[in-house]
């Protein structure tokens, strides 16, 4: 018969059945020593995904016959992974998908492709890009609207146009040692 946790187990009760909450205080690859109430034991690792804990955190032990297996995390700082081999597929069908990190989503492959069939909105209040190279190619207008726009260039400099006009309210200045026109 398997007891759910209303006082504190003696070892006895730690050698014969247990169900309840334990924490971690120290941690290995596959096994876990928890802290029952006043009472230490090792725990192996039984969960259904790989969960890398950490001391302070809160499992579910089951215990029989003197053995421990960690089946739950109740709370968790520890780390969860999901390694698949092959190509993965994750598809909400009929539904949105939403990737969410209360402190950042990190995307990495040897080539990250986004692919949006009408739109692509990316909003931020900052953004930072670094490329060794970048091409943008737009098939109709390309429109940008700034407060600012600070360009600074190493080298050379490039525009060709069919047409091209600059408008300015005010002033304009131009300002190299030499200007060629025509």
């Amino acid at each position: 018969m398997i007891e759910t946790a209303t006082r504190s187990p003696t070892k006895a009760d730690l050698l014969a059945d247990y169900l309840g909450p334990a924490e971690v205080i120290v941690t290995g690859p596959s096994r876990v020593r928890v802290l029952i109430g006043e009472t230490t034991t090792e725990a192996q690792l039984a969960l259904a995904f790989t969960y890398e804990p950490v001391p302070g955190d809160v499992c579910l032990v089951a215990a029989r016959h003197g053995r421990a297996y960690v089946i739950g995390i109740l709370e968790g700082r520890g780390r969860t992974s999901l390694a698949i081999p092959g190509d993965v597929e994750l598809h909400a069908v009929g539904g949105r998908l939403r990737l969410r990190g209360d402190r950042g989503v990190e995307v990495e492959g040897q080539d990250v492709r986004i692919t949006a069939a009408d739109k692509l909105r990316v909003t931020a209040e900052r953004a930072v890009s670094s490329f060794g190279s970048l091409t943008r190619r737009v098939r109709e207008l390309f429109t940008a609207q700034s407060g600012d726009v600070i360009d600074t260039v190493d080298n050379a400099r490039v525009e060709k146009a069919r047409h091209a006009t600059i408008l300015t309210e005010e002033t304009m200045a131009i300002n190299g040692r030499e200007i060629h026109l025509g």
